[in-house]
């Protein structure tokens, strides 16, 4: 089954663990701090295959110690991510 994804991409919503795979079970590559904002490209049994947009909390201009950076993929738990709002400024 194909996910519909918000092409304005997703935001964390609290900490959270990127995952090598879909599950508790698989080794956590880092963490997501609450608005890292990610681009998914797959989903499976609540998971979403992600790519992260930024270096981890750098956008925010505060540096967290995580060490992910812009580009880094892994799984995130669906429900630790809300769809970012897309606008349009003509």
């Amino acid at each position: 089954m194909r996910a519909d994804f918000s092409w304005c991409g997703y935001e964390v919503t609290d900490a959270v663990r990127l995952r090598t795979g879909p599950g508790t079970g698989y080794t956590a590559l880092g963490l997501l701090h609450r608005g890292d904002a990610v681009y998914p490209s797959k989903a499976r049994h609540g998971w979403y295959r992600v790519r992260l947009a930024y270096d981890s909390g750098s956008h925010f201009g505060t540096r967290k110690s995580s060490g992910l950076r812009e580009g880094t993929t892994g799984w995130v738990v669906k429900r630790a991510l809300r769809a970012s709002v897309c606008t349009q400024i003509d």
